[in-house]
């Protein structure tokens, strides 16, 4: 009997992982009680733990259809900010367009990406910041405006943070690299 309440105490199922920490622990609490109470010596608990699993499966269900709402939600974000990055765009408010939390939409792009949703944003302006500056030769404030910057000399600090390298130099050791 003692094996048996050990292994109740260390049972933690991957797919549980799909909910949230509210989620998870009704989840598991409900596991718990099931096996505790499961005895197949004892026909007078066997309706009782066939509504338990049944409602257990039911729970989960539901679970999983706010899931995949909340997993809706952060794909669309992250595909905004794929597609308008070169605007001013606030966290706060692509939340609310979804119909997300914060909260939540931060912890589907931790879970998905190990990123907030900020920083992936930034990836994204680095990134075409990057290859306007490898392609081609508009000036400086045209590419902080085409990657969301709100004045040039924001674009280079940021850019040397995330770089560790001016624009400009980029600029020029990339055109080099592909001239070789």
């Amino acid at each position: 009997m003692h094996y048996k309440t050990e292994m109740v105490a260390r049972l933690d199922l991957p797919y549980v992982q799909l909910f949230s920490p509210e989620q998870e622990k009704q989840i598991n609490e409900r596991i718990r009680y099931i096996a505790r109470n499961w005895t197949q010596s004892q026909s007078d608990h066997k309706v009782e733990m066939q509504y338990e699993v049944s409602s257990l499966i039911t729970r989960m269900s539901g679970f999983a259809q706010i899931t995949d709402s909340f997993q809706e939600a952060y794909r669309g974000v992250r595909k905004w900010i794929d597609t308008n990055y070169s605007e001013d765009l606030k966290i706060v408010e692509l939340a609310n367009r979804f119909g997300i939390s914060t909260s939540h939409l931060r912890g589907w792009f931790l879970r998905e990406l190990g990123i907030p949703p900020k920083e992936y944003l930034n990836q994204v302006r680095n990134e075409h910041a990057k290859k306007y500056l490898t392609f081609t030769v508009e000036p400086m404030k045209s590419i902080a405006d085409a990657c969301g910057f709100s004045d040039e000399q924001h674009f280079g600090k940021m850019f040397r943070k995330w770089n560790r390298i001016p624009p400009a130099r980029y600029r020029n050791n990339s055109k080099n690299s592909l001239l070789e």
